[in-house]
């Protein structure tokens, strides 16, 4: 197209359509470069990591701790899916003194001892050798078994040579055998009535091990034992 403008209208500042500058683009440093290469890489990285996992790989199982046991049991119930038994039970009786590690040596005597008094071994109930002790009114009487051996399970009771009620003083099972439950070396004869008794302990040592001791105990002061009803 012929344009018929004057040269110096040509050149008049505002002319329609001016040119309009562009800066030229940046260039990007080397060190640029590569943070962005690594950046790239970095993300395919993860993404295919995660598709790998989500295709070859279940979520991991929760641990047994995490399981919920039916009924509100605590984990490690009977039944519990996902749990085990606990590896001991919870201690029921703790030795008065530290058990002999040694195995027993049988038979194991069981020791009667009244304070201010004497000391008496026990004897096989039913025979003439079960001795007779006198305890005073008040006096403190103790059963040692061996040398601080310890039984895994035990029942000691008096019962009135007289007719009367049986007293229990002391019993703990355990059918297991397990020491981490029950165990025990000493136990005390105490709140007797006055009156004449067959003191008897049967104590379970475990591995079928058993010893049985009696002694005829004649407790001065105090009431009579109750007669049997």
């Amino acid at each position: 197209m012929d344009d018929r403008r004057s040269p110096a209208e040509r050149e008049a500042p505002g002319a329609a359509f001016a040119p309009v500058p562009v800066a030229p683009a940046r260039r990007l440093g080397r060190g640029r470069i590569m943070a962005v290469v690594v950046v790239a890489l970095a993300i395919v990285v993860v993404g295919l990591g995660v598709a790998g996992r989500s295709a070859d790989e279940a979520p991991a199982p929760p641990t047994a701790a995490a399981v919920i046991a039916p009924s509100g049991a605590p984990p490690g119930s009977p039944g519990t899916p996902g749990s085990s038994p606990s590896p001991r039970p919870t201690r029921a009786v703790i030795p008065a003194v530290p058990c002999n590690e040694r195995p027993p040596v049988m038979p194991l005597r069981v020791f009667l001892i009244v304070e201010g008094g004497p000391v008496a071994p026990g004897a096989s109930p039913g025979t003439a050798a079960v001795p007779e002790v006198r305890v005073p009114a008040g006096a403190a009487v103790l059963l040692i078994l061996g040398a601080e051996d310890c039984a895994l399970a035990w029942r000691v009771w008096a019962e009135p040579v007289v007719p009367g009620r049986v007293i229990e003083l002391a019993h703990q099972a355990n059918p297991r055998g397990d020491p981490s439950f029950a165990s025990q070396n000493r136990w005390a004869v105490a709140g007797l009535p006055a009156g004449d008794y067959l003191l008897t302990a049967d104590l379970d040592l475990g591995g079928g091990r058993t010893t049985v001791a009696a002694w005829r105990l004649l407790v001065a002061g105090g009431s009579p034992a109750p007669a049997a009803s």
